[in-house]
Formats: C-alpha cells, sequence, structure tokens
C-alpha cells in the first residue's frame, strides 16, 4: 500500500463517527435510531455502567426477579425461599390466612375465630367491643356496639341501671331519654308518690280538671256548674258579634254592632268609606267604587290618574303604568314593539339595550334568522360528549382517550374483581385463570391438583 492510499483511509476513518461515542458498556449495544446505550435482552442496569443478568440469576423455581430492587420473590400463588426454589402452599392450613386470635378448622379447611374472640378471622379477631361494656351491658355481635340488657337504661360502656332506680309509683312511668318518672296519660300528681285521676273523676258535661288546682271547670263556651254539668249559653243561638245575657239567657247584639243577633250582627264599615267608596255588607268592608283604584279608607281615584300611554295600562296593586305584554318603552310616552319588530326566528329582543340576540343554542344573525348550533360542531366521536359550558368533548365517565378521536373504556379494576381463590387476573386479556398447581372454574374458586 501506497503512503497516499494509506493517507487516504486515515483521513476517511477519521471523520466516520463511533456509535454513541463509545459509550455503551458491557452487555448494553448502540441503537442507531436515536444514537442511545441500551441493555441487552436478557441483561439490565445501566447501559454506560455496565449490565448484568438480573439479580445475578439467583432467582430459583418459581420465582422473580423485581427490576425496582433486583430482588427475587415467589410468584403469585407460591410460597418459600426464591433463592431456593418456591412451592405451592397445599399442604399450608388455610394458606395461612388465619390472622391474630383465629385458627383453621380441618374439616373446611376455614378460618374462625376462637372462642371468646369476634371479627373477620383472615383480618383479626378480637375481644367483643374490646371489653368495654359494663355493668347490665353486653356487646352485640353485628356491630361490635354495647348496649344495656333489656330492663335495663342508661350508658353502656359507663354502666346500665333500672330505669328511674325504680322510684316511680302508681300510675306512672320512666322516660328514657331523661330517667326521670312521669305520671301516665290520663292521670295527675307527683309520679315518685303516685298519680291520681284528675280531679277523683268529678268534672261532668262539658268540664274539665285543670291540674294545676285539681279543680273542675266548663270549658270555654259553656257555662254552668262543672260537677254537676256544663251547658252552651242560649242554647248557642246566637250568632257572630252577639252574646247571651246570663239574667234573662237571651242573644243580644254586642256593643258597636246592629242586627239580628240570632242570625249575626255587624258594624256597618264604622263609617270609616271614605270618596268614590262604598262598605260591602258581606265582609262589612270598605271597596273602592268601579271604575277607581286606591285605599277607600283613605279616597278612591282614576287609575294612575290618566298617565298611560299608547300600549300601556295601569295595574292597580300599585297604581302605576305599565307597558302590555309584547310591548316594551316607557309607559308614560308610550310603548312600542321590541326592537321594532325586527328580530327573526330563533331570536329575541333584549330590552336593556333594544338589539336582537340568537337564543341559546342557535347562532347566525338575529335579524334574518338563527339556526341551531351543533354541539362542539359535532366534532365528539365514541363514547364522548360535548360539555356546554366550553362547548368542548370530553370522555364519558369510565372512559379514557381522546374525544376527538374516541374515548376507550378504562379498567380500573382487574377483571372486574371476579377472579376467586386460588386464582389471578391475566391484565393483557382481563380474564381469571387458576394459579399453577389448581384447577377448577376461577370465576367460582380452584382447587389444589395434588388434593
Amino acid at each position: 500500500m501506497t503512503k497516499s492510499v494509506r493517507g487516504y483511509l486515515s483521513y476517511v476513518l477519521y471523520f466516520i463517527p463511533v456509535p454513541c461515542d463509545g459509550k455503551c458498556s458491557t452487555n448494553a449495544y448502540c441503537r442507531a435510531s436515536d444514537n442511545k446505550c441500551y441493555c441487552k435482552s436478557g441483561f439490565v442496569g445501566n447501559p454506560y455502567v455496565g449490565c448484568k443478568v438480573p439479580c445475578d440469576g439467583k432467582c430459583r423455581t418459581n420465582a422473580y426477579c423485581r427490576a425496582s430492587d433486583n430482588k427475587c420473590y415467589c410468584k403469585s400463588g407460591f410460597v418459600g425461599n426464591p433463592y431456593v426454589g418456591c412451592k405451592v402452599p397445599c399442604d399450608m392450613p388455610c394458606d395461612g390466612k388465619c390472622r391474630t386470635n383465629a385458627y383453621c378448622r380441618a374439616s373446611d379447611n376455614k378460618c374462625y375465630c376462637k372462642s371468646g374472640f369476634v371479627g373477620n378471622p383472615y383480618v383479626g379477631c378480637k375481644v367483643p367491643c374490646d371489653g368495654k361494656c359494663r355493668t347490665n351491658a353486653y356487646c352485640r355481635a353485628s356491630d361490635n356496639k354495647c348496649y344495656c340488657k333489656s330492663g335495663f337504661v342508661g350508658n353502656p360502656y359507663l354502666g346500665c341501671k333500672v330505669p328511674c332506680d325504680g322510684k316511680c309509683k302508681t300510675n306512672a312511668y320512666c322516660r328514657a331519654s331523661d330517667n326521670k318518672c312521669y305520671c301516665k296519660s290520663g292521670f295527675v300528681g307527683n309520679p315518685y308518690v303516685g298519680c291520681k285521676v284528675p280531679c277523683y273523676g268529678k268534672c261532668r258535661t262539658n268540664a274539665y280538671c285543670r291540674t294545676s288546682d285539681n279543680k273542675c271547670y266548663c270549658k270555654s263556651g259553656f257555662v254552668g256548674n262543672p260537677y254537676v254539668g256544663c251547658k252552651v249559653p242560649c242554647y248557642g243561638k246566637c250568632r257572630t258579634n252577639a252574646y247571651c245575657r246570663t239574667s234573662d239567657n237571651k242573644c243580644y247584639c254586642k256593643s258597636g254592632f246592629v242586627g239580628n243577633p240570632y242570625v249575626g250582627c255587624k258594624v256597618p264599615c264604622l263609617g270609616k268609606c271614605r270618596a268614590n267608596t262604598y262598605c260591602r255588607t258581606s265582609d262589612n268592608k270598605c271597596y273602592c267604587k268601579s271604575g277607581f283604584v286606591g285605599n277607600p279608607y283613605v279616597g278612591c281615584k282614576v287609575p294612575c290618574l290618566g298617565k298611560c300611554r299608547t300600549n300601556a295600562y295601569c295595574r292597580t296593586s300599585d297604581n302605576k303604568c305599565y307597558c302590555k305584554s309584547g310591548y316594551s318603552g316607557n309607559p308614560y310616552v308610550g310603548c312600542k314593539v321590541p326592537c321594532w319588530g325586527k328580530c327573526r326566528a330563533n331570536s329575541y329582543c333584549r330590552t336593556s339595550d333594544n338589539k336582537c340576540y340568537c337564543k341559546s343554542g342557535y347562532r347566525g344573525n338575529p335579524y334574518s334568522g338563527c339556526t341551531r348550533r351543533v354541539p362542539c360542531d359535532g366534532r365528539c366521536k365514541a363514547n364522548s360528549f360535548c360539555r356546554t359550558s366550553d362547548n368542548r368533548c370530553c370522555c364519558r365517565s369510565g372512559y379514557r382517550g381522546n374525544p376527538y378521536v374516541g374515548c376507550t373504556r378504562t379498567i380500573t379494576v382487574p377483571c372486574w374483581g371476579k377472579c376467586k381463590r386460588n386464582a389471578y387476573c391475566n391484565r393483557l386479556t382481563n380474564k381469571c385463570y387458576c394459579a399453577r398447581g389448581y384447577r377448577g372454574n376461577p370465576y367460582v374458586g380452584c382447587t389444589c391438583i395434588g388434593k
């Protein structure tokens, strides 16, 4: 090789770049697409420092190497030393699932709480109510709470007692809410001494017993001797604004009223009706005459003093002018058709500025006609919807992805939690399978092949 050829080759080699600048270390390679170092298949670690066999190849049968800490662990459904070999736990009572104060019953291979303990044997069993129930109280297993025994009241965590300490006497009872004695319905007196029939049952027809002094009195609207019997004054014939005079047992109109006391007595509006009013006898009230408004007890006038103009009316409730329905403007000057009637289909006139606007959900020129606006311009794809607040497409609940392309269902719980005992969920297919060494229906429960 001549000197000129050797010079040319050294020139070419000098300008050819080395892959990844030669930074890839042991068991690593340089990927040409991005000129970065990566560990070779079957190796892990830092490709710029050196890649190694996962866990140095120490994981044995039914074990795997966890990359996060480079340690060996038994696969799901297996137990043992992952550096020696993991096995199916066929000989483990209840698969080792029984927790504190629980035991495994061999007959059905299930966990149960030991005697004197309650709870979930697969989580841990405890002393009922943690031993907090006091005198005359018990622990209810269904909610693990203390309650007073039948016939006792109080705080079961402090101690339950006989209601009112047994102090309630004849015809009395103990109210649990405040643990005090009260007379039973229909009885009066001291419940701690004994309750009796009010007034000893001596009150007669239309009479009642007043508890404050234990005496009989005629009921409201009745007169007479309550110990003999009370009657309606004048046999109840006195009507409105009338009374019964006891001296002759006859009805009379009350002072200031006139009429027939056996029909009803009235006051002719007491002379309070003023200009342009009249007194209505049916209810004895003053009213404005037809065509007038105002306070009849002060004086009635022509509605709004005749100030309402074109397309306006006077509201009697406040005696003010208002534009008629479908019109706007100043009722004291004249009301007009809103926006001069220029608003077209699917539009409305805003009274604040007297201009036409498209209705909600429509767009276009309100003076020529508005058309319905398609939500989000119809861009929302499968399993998405248009959010009206900002007119944007969003994935429906339970879906994710690009709503403008299409959303897919989000699987939050593997296999929807349907895998039963000794089964696992394959996340790639989202289906349940029996664990290694077991067989059966994974949606019902798998059993050990060796049994």
